[in-house]
């Protein structure tokens, strides 16, 4: 009898061995798949940031172009045939597109990383920025 005990406990050794084999697996194995979930998200995230932000750059060098050009349209102002400017419509139009560069201008700068990255994100966050939509909103 003493004999048939200790072979019982033997067995439920071994089957409880098997089980905490498995349960430690299963601890490596989300440890692992978190570290590589991590690694994976911050090398996404560092792609599509630096994609973003070098569209931001181009939105950001056209708007100035388009600022200068205005610029020299004011200058070189046409005349009327008794030599006065025309303002009725181009004033209208020149003012309407003055007024799109400088909410491009806001939007674009919303988005800027300063130099501190937590400074940044708090920023966007105490603000309550939906990125998404500023983005729509600047490449629209």
């Amino acid at each position: 009898v003493k004999e048939a005990k200790e072979s019982k406990n033997m067995f439920d050794d071994i089957i409880d061995l098997e089980s905490r084999f498995h349960q430690q697996g299963r601890e490596l194995g989300r440890k692992e798949a978190y570290k590589l979930g991590f690694r994976s998200g911050y090398t996404t995230g560092y792609e599509q940031g630096s994609e973003i932000q070098r569209e931001l750059g181009f939105y950001k060098a056209c708007s100035k172009v388009w600022r200068s050009i205005l610029l020299i349209c004011l200058q070189q102002q046409p005349t009327n045939e008794s030599g006065n400017p025309e303002t009725a419509s181009t004033d209208m139009y020149r003012v309407r597109v003055m007024n799109a560069l400088e909410a491009l201008d806001k939007a674009i700068a919303s988005l800027e990383i300063d130099s501190d990255p937590a400074t940044t994100f708090q920023r966007w966050k105490d603000s309550d920025m939906d990125i998404a939509n500023t983005l729509i909103v600047i490449r629209s």
